[in-house]
């Protein structure tokens, strides 16, 4: 059917609660997307391969003073799984000495906030 908006996943409503929970109570801590640019044409995605976008790349960065944490939200009901590209783009994150961290639910990507913190 034309036209017609898909409702957000539940992945990203579940991403959208973690990023407006660390602006509102953590106002110490950056939080920014890392858009993998899903959903662009064949042409804007390769604009966007030569501005520096890398498939594979976790969804969120949190910086603090001190530390990195990269985020990967996959969907809640078990059935989202790390591709080929991320578990490379994961490793080489873990190999640079950076925390990389795969979650399902807003509650657990609070928990790994709190240890992280």
């Amino acid at each position: 059917m034309v036209g017609v908006i898909k409702r957000k996943s539940t992945e990203q409503k579940e991403q959208i609660r973690f990023v407006q929970y660390v602006r509102t109570f953590m106002p110490d801590i950056i939080i920014a997307s890392i858009p993998n640019g899903a959903g662009a044409s064949a042409s804007n995605r390769f604009k966007l391969v030569h501005e520096g976008l890398l498939a594979g790349m976790p969804d969120l960065i949190l910086l603090k003073r001190g530390g990195v944490l990269f985020l990967e939200f996959k969907r809640p009901d078990g059935r989202g799984k790390v591709s080929k590209e991320q578990q490379d783009v994961h490793e080489r994150l873990h190999q640079l000495g950076f925390e990389v961290r795969v979650v399902d639910r807003f509650d657990e990507a609070v928990l790994v906030l709190n240890d992280w913190r």
